[in-house]
């Protein structure tokens, strides 16, 4: 697929196997599924839900890597991280409540980088077939 700024979508194509179909239905899953998931994340930091957080940011962890935009999965990765200490009493809840808000935007901006690309490499994808 093409080279894009944000994303690199080699473990997509990896994981397809070359097959158009797959490709294609990864991508409509990305194009879809992380903004409501985004949507709902900002809710519960918002609401200072940490437990329901931690496990819609966990569930992202296995999505993202198919985006191929390293700051987006890392930044994830850092949110459930902190949610996992905090269930673990290795951070304190006001840490939590200064920092995940703020990360949890930051997903959300990111993921908003690379809807377009995403969008073109889908639009590609339609067009070679």
């Amino acid at each position: 697929m093409d080279n894009y700024k944000h994303i690199d979508l080699s473990y997509l194509e990896l994981m397809s196997d070359g097959d158009a179909d797959m490709k294609g239905i990864l991508l409509d899953m990305l194009l879809t599924e992380p903004s409501g998931e985004f949507e709902k994340m900002q809710k519960l930091a918002a609401e200072q839900n940490w437990d329901e957080l931690k496990q819609v940011s966990h569930k992202m962890k296995s999505t993202l890597p198919y985006i191929g935009f390293e700051e987006l999965t890392e930044t994830n990765k850092k949110i459930d991280k902190m949610l996992w200490e905090r269930q673990n009493s290795g951070i304190s809840e006001d840490a939590i409540a200064a920092t995940v808000p703020t990360l949890v935007s930051t997903v959300s901006e990111l993921y908003t980088k690379a809807l377009p690309e995403l969008q073109d490499a889908r639009n590609n994808l339609m067009n070679l077939a």
